[in-house]
């Protein structure tokens, strides 16, 4: 099974300056411009009623047969972030959500801003928007894969083991960067969103 997105939501629920006749229409904190996901099922074809080995005795069918794997794939944007009023210079960002250098998680180019706690701004009249399509924290790639076994136990009683890992590949997903201008960490990011690597183990009986 497979299921793909596209979608875009505005907002327009606050002025950017107190005084604006009109709502700032911006990319609201909810947008995920797409969002793909990819599931799936497969039972090993051995043991009883299956392709292989279909005459097998118990003890055999018991130990080759009803195994099932299942994996869930989710590619997904990330939240968009959102400025302060902060004097912005000009120029390319280079933003990356997602640094492959690990010692120096920086985002973007801090040097386009004004970074001096003395010289940032208190009452003026703000056009730096607070949200853009653009400029988002790091996206959701993760991969959950599960191994069951079945057992029949009884006519009606059948139990089923479980081997479950979420976030399979430890693919950290970062949070958004620190966007305070006069913030030591201005730029940096400092956490993550995700989960590490969990895997478990369970016995479900049914009945």
């Amino acid at each position: 099974m497979t299921n793909f997105q596209r979608s875009k939501m505005i907002e327009a629920t606050q002025r950017l300056n107190p005084a604006d006749p009109f709502l700032e229409r911006r990319i609201a904190d909810e947008d995920r411009p797409y969002r793909f996901v990819a599931s799936g099922m497969y039972e090993l074809p051995f043991g009883k009623g299956k392709a292989l080995a279909s005459g097998a005795n118990g003890f055999v069918d018991a130990v080759i047969g009803g195994w099932q794997l299942n994996v869930i794939y989710t590619n997904q944007a990330g939240p968009p972030v959102e400025w302060g009023n902060v004097i912005y210079n000009g120029g390319d960002l280079n933003w990356n959500a997602h640094p492959e250098n690990m010692g120096s998680l920086i985002a973007f180019d801090r040097t386009r801003f004004n970074t001096v706690a003395a010289q940032q701004l208190d009452l003026n009249r703000r056009t730096f928007q607070r949200r853009f399509s653009s400029y988002r924290a790091d996206t959701i790639n993760n991969v959950d894969l599960s191994v069951l076994k079945n057992f029949k136990l009884f006519e009606r009683v059948t139990a089923q083991l479980r081997g479950e890992a979420f976030n399979l590949m430890n693919r950290v997903s970062f949070n958004g960067p620190d966007l305070g201008p006069t913030s030591a960490n201005f730029g940096r990011i400092t956490g993550q969103a995700n989960l590490n690597r969990a895997v478990q183990l369970a016995l479900r009986f049914k009945w």
